[in-house]
């Protein structure tokens, strides 16, 4: 079975100027991560 990773909303850089150390800490063991809109660049 596959671990997927699911995130959205980032609004990179209007909420922030990059996604936080945290994210990348859990999507760690991920084999996909999907992301559901609102990029924002």
């Amino acid at each position: 079975m596959k671990k997927v990773g699911l995130i959205s909303d980032t609004h990179i850089p209007a909420r922030a100027r990059k996604i936080p150390l945290k994210v990348f800490e859990a999507f760690r063991d991920v084999e996909l991560i999907l992301h559901a809109g609102d990029l924002t660049v």
